[in-house]
C-alpha cells in the first residue's frame, strides 16, 4: 500500500455513455491534486457483471484500471461492484464515485487538504444537476454525527474520502443495497473517528430517468433503510449502552417550530388587519 495516495471507485454497470464523462472528470481533479501534492489517484472502473465488454473497452482508451464482478445478483443496485471496488484498493485512501456525476476539478484538492488536517472521513458539498449536468440547487453539507443517522439523516456522503485501513474489513453487504454505506459510517462514528466536510460544492450529483437513486424512499429501500438503522441502533447501545440524540433532528425540529410560530403571528396579523379595515368600512 503506498502512503498518499488515491483509488476512486467507479461502479456501473451497461452504461459508456455516462461513465466517459464520470471518468474524464476524475482524471482532471486528480491532475490539480498532483500539481499540489505527491498524492497519485488510481481510478477503478468496477462493473456489474455486464454482458458486454464496452466498458472494458472505455477503461482500456481512458487508460485506468478495470474490475469485473462475474455473476450479476439480480439487484438494480451497485453494492456488488462496490464491494469489489473496496477489496481491490491498494491506495491509503478511497472514495465511491457515481459513474453518471461529475467531479470538478477542486474536489480532490480539498478533500485532500482536509485528510491532511486530521480528517478519517471527508464528506464534499454539491450541486443538484438534471441530465444535461445543469446546475439547480447546492448542498452544502453541515457537520453530523451518530445521532443524525440513527434518526434517518444521512448527511455523509456515500462516496466520502477516507482511509482505507479504516473500512477494509468492515461488512460491505450488498444486501442493504443503498444503504450499504450507513453501517460503514456509523462503525467509525463509533470508534470515534473523525468526520468533516467540505462545504465548497465540489461535485454535480446529475438526476435523470435512469438514476439508480430514483427508487429512493420507495418501500424496497424504506426496508434497507429500516434494517441498516436498526442493525446499527443495536450496535450503538451495544457499545454506547444508549442511543445518541440528533442535533440535526433538533434543528429540524426548531426550524418547524419558529416557522409555524411565524404562520401564527402571520394569520393574526392578517385578521387584525381585516378587523380593522371592517371597522373603517362599515357604516
Amino acid at each position: 500500500m503506498s502512503p498518499g495516495s488515491v483509488t476512486v471507485i467507479v461502479p456501473t454497470r451497461h452504461r459508456t455513455e455516462y461513465v466517459r464523462v464520470a471518468v474524464l472528470s476524475i482524471l482532471a481533479s486528480a491532475a490539480e491534486l498532483a500539481l499540489t501534492t505527491s498524492v497519485r489517484t488510481r481510478v477503478l472502473i468496477c462493473d456489474d457483471a455486464p454482458e458486454t465488454d464496452d466498458t472494458k473497452e472505455l477503461a482500456r482508451q481512458l487508460g485506468v484500471d478495470y474490475a469485473r464482478v462475474l455473476e450479476h445478483d439480480g439487484r438494480a443496485d451497485p453494492g456488488a461492484a462496490i464491494a469489489l471496488g473496496v477489496s481491490r484498493v491498494d491506495t491509503s485512501h478511497q472514495l465511491i464515485f457515481g459513474d453518471d456525476d461529475l467531479m470538478l476539478v477542486r474536489h480532490l484538492p480539498l478533500a485532500w487538504a482536509k485528510v491532511d488536517n486530521g480528517a478519517d472521513v471527508v464528506s464534499s458539498s454539491y450541486q443538484l444537476a438534471g441530465a444535461d449536468l445543469a446546475p439547480a440547487r447546492t448542498v452544502v453539507l453541515p457537520p453530523t454525527c451518530l445521532g443524525d443517522l440513527l434518526a434517518g439523516h444521512t448527511l455523509v456522503n456515500d462516496g466520502s474520502l477516507v482511509a482505507h485501513d479504516l473500512v477494509a474489513e468492515l461488512d460491505w453487504d450488498a444486501s442493504l443495497e443503498g444503504q450499504m454505506l450507513l453501517p460503514i459510517w456509523g462503525e467509525l462514528m463509533l470508534a470515534g473517528r473523525r468526520f468533516d466536510q467540505v462545504t465548497e460544492p465540489t461535485w454535480l450529483y446529475r438526476r435523470h430517468g435512469a438514476n439508480i437513486s430514483a427508487a429512493a424512499l420507495s418501500r424496497h429501500d424504506l426496508g434497507r433503510r429500516a434494517e441498516a438503522r436498526e442493525r446499527l441502533r443495536q450496535r450503538a447501545v451495544a457499545v454506547l449502552g444508549s442511543v445518541p440524540e440528533s442535533p440535526y433532528a433538533a434543528q429540524l425540529a426548531e426550524k418547524s417550530a419558529r416557522a409555524e410560530r411565524n404562520r401564527r403571528l402571520t394569520r393574526r396579523v392578517v385578521r387584525r388587519l381585516r378587523a380593522g379595515l371592517a371597522r373603517r368600512l362599515s357604516p
